[in-house]
């Protein structure tokens, strides 16, 4: 798990996986505190997942982006992340009045080939 930090507050948070396959490493749960975004935070974060990847000599990243997050989307493919498939997310909440939900949220598998 990375963790971006300022004066001891927690700004960002992402997680690196590198059990789900061999070749690639899987970045997921990237979030940004709202009243951070815009500011770097999450090209921080991601740099770091990157930098994390080639220390282990993973070298490439993957990750999925809901449809509903065009302004995520919009940040990794300006890193260098593209798009190489679809991928369907599966939710599952509580909605208010306490009924389980699970609904499959569209969007798609990103990919970088890291040097």
């Amino acid at each position: 798990m990375l963790i971006a930090e300022e004066c001891g507050q927690v700004r960002g948070k992402a997680v690196l996986d590198f059990k789900q396959r061999r070749d690639a490493a899987w970045l997921w749960l990237v979030s940004v505190d709202p009243a951070h975004r815009g500011k770097g935070v999450g090209t921080a974060l991601i740099w770091a997942a990157e930098t994390q990847a080639l220390a282990r000599e993973h070298h490439i990243i993957e990750l999925a982006v809901d449809d509903v997050n065009p302004r995520a989307r919009a940040l990794y493919e300006r890193l260098g992340y593209r798009p190489v498939g679809p991928y369907v997310d599966m939710v599952r909440y509580i909605d208010d009045e306490g009924n389980r939900v699970c609904r499959d949220e569209p969007g798609v598998l990103l990919r970088r080939h890291l040097k």
